[in-house]
């Protein structure tokens, strides 16, 4: 079993909320935790922001240390495309925000991988050959 973690759920971890951290905490016993360079962007843009950068940094940098990170690759790119195009004729349009979600489904569809967010749009189902939990 391999695991994705969005950038959402892995600061959810990181600062004890909902179920995160003790579900991150036991998942290495069952399989292996993974996430995206695309969360690992977000989360540093995150810290660029924050307050305390130097602490937030060493932190983020211990905690990523634990995951594999998986790249975008070209077959990213193709299962990407294919789930855009469905979503778009669906209805579904996306922001930038949105997009980057999107990647982080193909990333999880190519690696076989359940992809752990708390994102109701990638939770309802809508992403065909996606498998979506919810840990928080």
């Amino acid at each position: 079993m391999i695991w994705l973690l969005d950038s959402v759920t892995i600061i959810y971890a990181l600062n004890g909320q909902g179920r995160c951290r003790e579900r991150l905490n036991s998942a290495p016993t069952r399989g292996r935790v993974a996430t995206s360079i695309l969360a690992v962007a977000e989360i540093y843009y995150g810290v660029q922001k924050s307050g305390r950068r130097e602490e937030n940094q060493r932190r983020i940098e211990r905690e990523l240390d634990l995951f594999d990170i998986y790249p975008v690759t070209t077959q990213t790119a193709r299962i990407y495309a294919n789930i855009r195009v469905q979503a778009e004729r669906a209805g579904r349009t996306e922001g930038a925000s949105g997009k980057i979600d999107l990647l982080l489904a193909a990333t999880a569809i190519e690696n076989d991988a359940v992809l752990i967010t708390h994102d109701d749009g990638l939770l309802d189902g809508g992403i065909p050959g996606l498998v979506v939990e919810d840990w928080y």
